[in-house]
């Protein structure tokens, strides 16, 4: 027999694959049988807030957004962070899929990246459907990196903030665009372009 844990680490993947999917029905069941069996992951607790930033959307597009705002993403990044997301308890499974900020807040454990990007999105209004596993947003309009299990994805040249962050954790591997890079100080990475915030 499986020890709990392990069966809430089998629900939790399960529950974060029908949202992906957009099966709403299996979403609510799984829901609701690990809120019921009182799961204390920290991917768990993490879905649970990111889930519940729900609002109106009024835009189609994140340049129809742009088009009309001044570029918050950064800013509502650090408000899930700070304010939003639990800490982490370190209980359940460790997907290490984090996002690290451009002042280099690290986030806690989320269930994954573009439930995160969906959260976004719903804070600035803006449709979370289009956000997907292919389609993520905060990498893209913020100086954000992307971080699983042990390596980073860098679209743009890594603040210092960042760079202290980074060389704090266990970072064995880093994309960018379509290289590998073993170093946080390889000449690949000092020729990123530097984020500058779409208006």
């Amino acid at each position: 027999m499986l020890p709990i844990e392990k069966y809430h680490d089998l629900l939790v993947a399960k529950l974060v694959e029908a949202d992906h999917s957009n099966k709403h029905k299996v979403k609510d069941d799984l829901l609701q049988s690990l809120i019921r069996s009182d799961c204390q992951s920290s991917i768990f607790n993490s879905f649970i807030e990111l889930d519940r930033l729900k609002f109106c959307y009024i835009y189609e597009t994140i340049d129809e957004y742009l088009k009309t705002n001044e570029n918050q993403i950064s800013k509502a990044i650090n408000f899930i962070i700070q304010d939003i997301l639990p800490p982490n308890t370190n209980k359940g499974l460790n997907r290490n899929s984090l996002y690290l900020s451009e002042s280099g807040l690290l986030s806690s454990q989320l269930p994954s990246h573009y439930k995160f990007d969906r959260a976004v999105a719903s804070m600035l209004k803006i449709n979370p459907s289009l956000v997907n596993k292919d389609n993520l947003i905060v990498p893209k309009y913020s100086n954000t990196i992307r971080i699983y299990l042990d390596f980073a994805v860098l679209i743009y040249k890594p603040t210092t903030q960042q760079i202290r962050s980074l060389s704090k954790l266990d970072i064995k591997k880093y994309f960018i665009l379509d290289q590998v890079v073993d170093s946080l100080f390889d000449p690949l990475i000092d020729k990123l372009p530097n984020y500058v915030s779409v208006q």
